[in-house]
């Protein structure tokens, strides 16, 4: 175990810490990861990037790492989840132990189940899922929809934010407890969300004792997928261009650079919007 404080200060420390320093290099190496995978896989659609950072401990150069794989179809919508298994004891650390726990509680589910979600002992409060934020949504005394979502004791998914941040424009209110199941009765609407699966409604709860509830809508979910839509494709950062060549040590015959969107509507949206002379500026 290392302890706070132990490790040396990397070389470049400024420039690991500014988000703005860090942005064209991992851009560039976003496009050479995006380029070589579609070489190699140019049947593939949608592409998953993940990013490793390194610090060297000695204080020596850091590196940055860019792995691009299939991301896989987003499941058919609405999906069905499981509740059993108890909250992890440290959300925030994606530790190995959690791993093993994590497999145990997913081949014990049952076949047709897309996510378990993890549920507290005592209380019956609903944390997570194991790769995903649970949400339901409920309506308050003046009839306002609520969404329900734990802050404590999850890790924070950036998708789950972004949600959160949309939810006003939609006219819903945030309260960020552990939905419980003492309060099933009054949920509406169940969703979970993730960077793969982005908002997606659950049509199917299995509860602790084996039995089965649905939820009565899934409207407001969808909305808020489509707003999520919108706000991704105005705020992406296109990868469709390489910088030029004496940047980066290509010459002009590379390929071309283009990736698939992330998920196939915001080219549909696109799409419509300039047959509808609605092109963005």
């Amino acid at each position: 175990m290392v302890q706070a404080g132990s490790l040396a200060r990397p070389a470049d420390f400024e420039k690991l810490v500014d988000p703005e320093c860090l942005r064209d290099p991992y851009l560039e190496c976003s496009r050479r990861a995006v380029s070589l995978f579609r070489q190699r896989s140019p049947e593939c659609g949608e592409i998953k990037l993940t990013t490793l950072l390194t610090v060297d401990s000695t204080g020596g150069p850091h590196r940055l790492f860019v792995h691009a794989q299939p991301l896989g179809e987003r499941p058919a919508t609405p999906v069905k989840i499981q509740i059993m298994g108890a909250p992890r004891s440290n959300a925030q650390a994606k530790d190995s132990g959690w791993v093993a726990d994590r497999q145990a509680l997913w081949q014990s589910r049952a076949p047709d189940v897309h996510e378990v979600v993890l549920c507290g002992k005592e209380d019956e409060a609903l944390y997570e899922g194991l790769s995903s934020n649970f949400f339901v949504i409920m309506r308050n005394e003046e009839g306002t929809p609520v969404v329900r979502t734990a802050r404590e004791g999850v890790l924070l998914g950036t998708v789950r934010n972004l949600a959160l941040r949309l939810c006003d424009a939609l006219g819903m209110q945030v309260d960020e407890r552990p939905p419980t199941l003492a309060e099933k009765d009054m949920w509406e609407e169940v969703f979970i969300s993730s960077t793969s699966r982005w908002v997606l409604p659950v049509s199917q709860v299995v509860m602790p004792d084996g039995t089965e509830w649905h939820p009565s809508s899934c409207a407001l979910t969808r909305a808020l997928y489509e707003r999520l839509l919108d706000e991704v494709d105005d705020n992406s950062t296109p990868l469709a261009a390489p910088p030029p060549p004496a940047a980066v040590g290509a010459d002009e015959s590379d390929p071309d650079f283009a990736v698939p969107s992330l998920l196939k509507q915001l080219l549909d949206k696109a799409a419509k919007g300039k047959a509808q002379g609605n092109s963005p500026p």
